[in-house]
């Protein structure tokens, strides 16, 4: 960390490195750009040409980041707090062991990993090095999904009996070498969207589901999952129908059911309001309005544990990481689908 005057006052600064240039990247630049102790430091991507251009495009935000020549050397720099891992899904753990090893704070985007052994290591070392280590899960961090928590824990439903969450998106005209599809780079509708739906299951009832079943349609190009109804139990007496899929647009909507009605969340991923529809008395909306692309809450839990001296997130835990991981990893089993070990 480093300090800088505001006023009259010092405060310190956190300097991030980023690890990969594509969009998830401009976006948490972007958040970072929000937090008046947050610095974007240095970003390295496969290829330095991609790394010098996303530099360049961050000067209208005020952010002027080195370009550094790999990812080792982001790790290794001397003046960089806490590494940002966004790069395609198969390099995530082996980045994060680096960075940990480096003794480094890590913040990885999600999917953490493809496996869950391979997960639980990496948490292993992250906690024998007393290393902070946190999944980018952004919708844990949403204003608005915390005050639904508030909400549904004040007994506004009643006991949760079900829970739908759908993720959509349409992506027509990709080829074969287009990460969605390479099984290489962890392709498939699971690993991007499948796991936001899975998250809000388990975020609403508290647990892991004790029963799980599913229906995938394969890509024809490479077989990963284009389509996919996931169907949990959870509880004595929970549900959850879900649903992702890259070739089929719907609307990002959750809807939570209990006894005294229902709450209807759209964009449930990163909302801004939730309508409560109870079956007795008015339907009423709660707005939780931010400005910025909303990633600037999970950073900004990041640097508030740094500064407590925490290895983990009470609101995003490693073990929440391993529990959403095994549940994954139960999915492709189910499926067939074979993911590359040990990328980098």
């Amino acid at each position: 960390m480093v300090s800088s005057r505001e006023g009259d006052s010092m405060t310190e600064v956190f300097r991030w490195g980023i690890l990969g240039t594509g969009g998830i990247a401009k976006d948490f630049a972007d958040g970072l750009a929000e937090l008046p102790d947050a610095r974007l430091h240095a970003v390295a991507a496969r290829k330095r040409a991609s790394a010098q251009a996303f530099a360049q495009s961050r000067a209208d935000k005020g952010q002027h980041p080195q370009v550094c020549d790999d990812y080792a050397a982001v790790i290794q720099h001397p003046e960089v707090d806490v590494v940002y891992i966004a790069t395609t899904h198969h390099n995530h753990v082996a980045l994060a062991r680096q960075a940990i090893a480096a003794g480094k704070a890590v913040l990885v985007e999600k999917p953490v990993g493809l496996h869950g052994d391979e997960v639980a290591t990496m948490v292993a070392e992250a906690q024998a090095s007393g290393v902070f280590l946190m999944e980018a899960m952004w919708t844990r961090f949403m204003p608005a999904i915390q005050a639904l928590q508030h909400a549904l824990a004040e007994d506004v439903l009643g006991p949760v009996r079900l829970v739908q969450a759908d993720f959509g998106i349409d992506l027509p005209h990709i080829d074969a070498q287009h990460r969605m599809l390479d099984p290489a780079l962890g392709g498939g509708a699971l690993w991007d969207l499948g796991i936001y739906p899975l998250t809000f299951s388990r975020l609403i009832f508290g647990c892991d589901p004790h029963h799980i079943q599913s229906i995938m349609i394969p890509a024809p190009e490479t077989g990963v999952d284009e389509l996919s109804a996931i169907l949990a139990r959870f509880g004595d007496g929970g549900v959850a129908q879900l649903m992702c899929g890259f070739r089929l647009r719907v609307p990002h909507q959750a809807r939570i059911y209990g006894p005294k009605g229902r709450i209807v969340v759209d964009d449930f991923f990163h909302p801004q309001a939730f309508t409560i529809e109870p079956h007795e008395g008015e339907a009423r909306t709660e707005n939780y309005p931010f400005t910025g692309p909303g990633y600037q809450f999970e950073a900004a839990e990041v640097q508030r544990c740094l500064r407590a001296g925490l290895q983990e997130s009470s609101v995003c835990p490693l073990q929440e990481t391993l529990a959403l991981i095994r549940i994954m990893d139960q999915l492709v089993q189910q499926w067939g689908i074979i993911y590359p070990r040990g990328a980098l």
